[in-house]
């Protein structure tokens, strides 16, 4: 059955930058405001669907609940879709973040008590922490029908596109001497696996089995639960995780056979050991530090620079969503375009009587 989409009036640009509809259903108006304006056709359209299937009196209902409540209310209702790692940063947030307004009705809390909230919290926590409770926090405000304060939400927005800009991947230049570094350390096959776009959950999870000649089958994950007691997980963090990698990296090859054993856990450190090594093996290499998942994040930045489509990319990383491939590639563009243009730059500089430089 097809699915149906509805129509709803244009959206209009706000002297804020963001974009605006408003609806009338039922007698009722309903204001809908998004950062972009596909983000605001799309919760238009979703609110109404649900006033179509009766469902926008409940999101009526849960607008009117706590910031604390609502929370709840989202957790219960995706349990079954939430992995017991997200569940756990809900309970996080409801503990130490947001202060007062976690026990405020979230429809009645002010653009100016957001910006407060805030505030207050990026003089506590890093902006990296802030900018991940808030966008959470949007997801519940969401789906109990809160309208998003734009003022906040653009913050973040300009926070995230600063930290793509920062160091959250090594550059193609960088990666070799990464490499180097990983193969003197006795954490290269995690760190390598990491760097092949494995998650440190899967590389955690991993068994010997699992790696069958120049191949990673990854099945399975090792996580903290809600009550964060480490588990292992069948399956992975999406459908599209589940996948089979191969190993393109020479020392990462030479570092299985050498290790390999038929059964038992790849990874014989903890998460944390693994991480605060990748910043000594980062340091030996001469490198920035982009943490393990930014090696993961590194794969990506290496496909885009030799050119390998973003979708095989995405298919070999096992990403669901095409957002971090898409920043990733974007960055890695304007480098290669910089230096296209340095090149140019060279060439024109030279006079007509020097033999052209066969380097540019």
């Amino acid at each position: 059955m097809a699915k149906t989409t509805f129509t709803v009036p244009k959206a209009r640009k706000l002297p804020s930058g963001a974009w605006f509809i408003q609806l009338r259903l039922g007698g009722a108006s309903y204001s809908v405001t998004e950062a972009t304006e596909a983000d605001c056709i799309k919760a238009a359209r979703r609110i109404k669907a649900e006033y179509q299937d009766g469902k926008l009196e409940s999101r009526q209902a849960e607008s009117r609940l706590s910031l604390c409540k609502g929370i709840e209310a989202y957790c219960e209702d995706r349990a079954n879709g939430l992995s017991p790692a997200t569940i756990r940063k809900y309970v996080n947030i409801k503990r130490n973040h947001w202060g007062d307004l976690m026990n405020r009705r979230m429809d009645q809390i002010t653009k100016r008590q957001w910006q407060q909230a805030v505030d207050a919290m990026l003089a506590r926590y890093a902006v990296g922490t802030v900018r991940r409770s808030l966008g959470m926090v949007k997801t519940v405000l969401r789906y109990c029908g809160v309208p998003v304060p734009q003022a906040v939400v653009g913050k973040a927005s300009e926070t995230k596109a600063r930290t793509i800009d920062a160091c959250k991947f090594l550059e193609p230049d960088q990666i070799l001497r990464f490499v180097d570094a990983a193969a003197e350390s006795k954490y290269c096959i995690p760190l390598l696996l990491a760097l092949s776009s494995l998650r440190i959950a899967e590389i955690d999870g991993l068994d010997w089995a699992n790696i069958d000649g120049s191949t990673v089958k990854v099945r399975c994950v090792r996580i903290q639960d809600k009550d964060g007691k480490w588990v292992f997980k069948e399956g992975a963090k999406t459908e599209a995780s589940i996948r089979n990698v191969e190993i393109q990296i020479p020392a990462l090859k030479a570092a299985i056979e050498r290790e390999r054993k038929s059964a038992g856990k790849v990874m014989r450190c903890g998460q944390e050991a693994l991480r605060r090594n990748c910043a000594k093996v980062c340091a030996a290499a001469g490198v920035p530090n982009p943490g393990i998942h930014g090696l993961r994040h590194s794969f990506a930045s290496l496909s885009a620079h030799l050119g390998i489509p973003e979708m095989i990319s995405q298919e070999i990383g096992g990403w669901a969503n095409e957002r971090i491939m898409k920043e990733i590639y974007t960055h890695v563009a304007r480098i290669d375009l910089q230096n296209s243009k340095d090149k140019l730059s060279a060439f024109y500089s030279q006079t007509a009587s020097e033999p052209p430089d066969s380097r540019t």
